[in-house]
């Protein structure tokens, strides 16, 4: 079953020290998404039904020290639902946070797959967190970017990203903007926000899967942890030299036979041929 967004919503600071959003539904969520921008120094995310968030890596401008950061949760289905709330706290940082609520998968397999970013010195128009290299179907990709002052015209390419949530900087708070693309094959994307006004900026992007060796909330078997290396060797050798190849991967691991033990055993067979062949030609 792939991933669908139940609800997003953002806020920034008033106070220049902490923010709270407004209530949101976000009944039947699996995995929930949090974009934190703020100053370099500490600052706190929490939510009224007290998930555990993962901090990814914080994105720090060196120059203007804004900061940008990703962070997820794996709720169960007591801490999503009417009204949930999400909190920075903070001294003197200017926070903002945009926070984005996905259905879709079993909460407790989902794992970040990438985390990457930059913050480079300089004001831009148009800039991007770099590049992301799915290799399942159904894969859910969310980046962000800091604003360190108001502007407008926030855009992103390619076409198949959505802007879901937008926070204008204030005098108070740093600006936010939180978009996301759900592939239904996997394809390596670069996306790039843009806007009309030259300013500092902090950017992030990570994308999720469904652990491998687990059972999707739609009963379909998931490939193995090892097949999943093999497959993600596989996929990095072709990449220059045959992409078809890496269709053909997809369709082994999305044959009905591979939802049996045997079929399970078929493909991994069929992948170890392969990548033995492979590594003999890069050593």
């Amino acid at each position: 079953m792939a991933f669908a967004l139940v609800g997003s919503i953002s806020a920034g600071s008033i106070t220049n020290d902490n923010v709270t959003t407004a209530g949101l539904d976000t009944t039947g969520a699996t995995l929930l998404v949090a974009a934190v921008a703020s100053g370099n120094g500490t600052r706190t995310l929490a939510d009224s039904l007290t998930n555990t968030w993962i901090a990814l890596t914080r994105r720090t401008q060196s120059a203007s020290g804004d900061s940008i950061q990703l962070f997820y949760a794996r709720p169960t289905t007591a801490q999503v639902g009417v009204g949930q709330t999400f909190t920075v706290t903070s001294t003197a940082q200017f926070p903002a946070v945009a926070v984005a609520a996905y259905s879709g998968r079993i909460s407790s397999a989902l794992q970040s797959d990438a985390d990457v970013g930059n913050a480079n010195t300089g004001s831009y128009t148009a800039v991007g967190p770099g590049e992301a290299t799915p290799v399942d179907s159904n894969e859910l990709i969310v980046c962000a970017v800091e604003q360190n002052a108001a502007t407008a015209g926030n855009a992103i390419t390619p076409a198949a990203f959505t802007i879901r949530e937008t926070f204008t900087a204030t005098a108070n708070a740093f600006g936010l903007v939180l978009a996301d693309s759900i592939q239904t094959t996997p394809v390596s994307v670069a996306p790039r926000f843009s806007w009309t006004t030259a300013v500092t900026y902090a950017a992030a992007m990570s994308e999720w899967h469904v652990t491998p060796g687990t059972t999707s909330d739609d009963g379909t078997a998931t490939i193995s942890d090892a097949w999943s290396a093999k497959r993600r060797f596989l996929q990095n050798w072709f990449a220059t030299n045959n992409p078809d190849v890496n269709v053909l991967l997809q369709r082994w691991v999305e044959d009905d036979d591979a939802t049996t033990p045997a079929g399970f055993a078929d493909v991994a067979n069929r992948m170890t041929l392969l990548e033995r062949a492979m590594r003999g030609k890069t050593s």
